[in-house]
């Protein structure tokens, strides 16, 4: 009984920054790099990742002890993006990778602020995309309004939506490397690989109701992944099942998982807002 009145607790005050107007961060950088070099640079939240992600998870312990980097990079991206520096973001991709890789970062920055001072909880309430806001480009947004130019730069491209991590087990993991332009095709497909290696993005259920079970992000766009695989391959008739198993081809276990679902009945698997952090077991390894 005073397990399940600490997790309420923690539920209801995790709850509170969502239901209140956004809240502002600016990160605190020493006075020099206010204004910094004019040119974008990832190696700050390359940093960041190599600090704070562990397999799927994020370190929020190791990441509150050396956020520096982290902020760093926002202060950067604050005042450098497509609007202020168009020169730097010459091709679509460039804008793309900024995008994905600010969310990501905002996405971050506002559950370590969120769960300070202590680290770790066992709930991420409320909406992660709408808690806080950043100055970004030049311009006060939240979290949300990111994902929304990396998705409209998406177009037909399904795959950015695997790169955006929402800070919670029930989404994509974060991916441990920071995205770049030249090489943004192969980490979007690694992006997808990872996440559907994940039993919170596909499961399957084989009790009396047997069903395949997806990650809203793959649920409510299902008909564009299928179109997609067939305009590639030239299949007719295809599932999701059929795309699901053309992105595993190297895990013969998950393959055979797959194929025991054929002909299950797909659903929207369940929502989970359960915390990405590390489990204190494993951070003390």
């Amino acid at each position: 009984m005073r397990q399940s009145r600490r997790l309420a607790l923690i539920s209801f005050v995790l709850l509170l920054p969502a239901t209140c107007a956004p809240r502002s961060i600016t990160p605190v950088v020493d006075s020099s790099q206010e204004s910094g070099p004019a040119i974008i640079d990832w190696s700050d939240w390359g940093l960041t990742l190599n600090i704070a992600v562990v397999d799927d998870r994020v370190d929020y312990s190791k990441l509150a002890a050396r956020s520096e980097p982290l902020d760093r990079f926002l202060a950067q991206v604050g005042r450098i993006g497509p609007n202020n520096a168009p020169d730097q973001f010459p091709r679509p991709e460039h804008a793309q990778a900024y995008y994905i890789n600010c969310y990501n970062a905002a996405i971050l920055r506002g559950n370590l602020e969120l769960l300070r001072p202590k680290p770790l909880h066992l709930f991420v309430a409320g909406n992660p995309d709408s808690r806080f806001r950043f100055r970004i480009d030049g311009r006060m947004c939240l979290p949300a309004d990111l994902r929304r130019e990396a998705l409209k730069l998406a177009g037909d491209d399904w795959r950015v939506r695997f790169s955006l991590c929402d800070g919670t087990l029930g989404g994509p993991p974060l991916n441990r490397h920071a995205f770049l332009p030249d090489m943004l095709d192969a980490q979007l497909n690694e992006a997808v690989r990872s996440a559907l290696a994940s039993p919170q993005i596909v499961a399957i259920q084989h009790g009396e109701r047997k069903q395949l079970m997806l990650w809203r992000g793959i649920f409510d766009t299902r008909e564009q992944f299928v179109k997609d695989y067939e305009r590639r391959t030239g299949a007719r008739s295809a599932t999701i099942l059929n795309v699901l198993l053309e992105w595993t081809p190297n895990d013969p276990a998950r393959r055979s998982l797959l194929n025991s679902a054929v002909g299950y009945e797909v659903v929207a698997a369940p929502t989970n807002r359960a915390s990405n952090a590390v489990a204190q077991a494993d951070a003390a390894k």
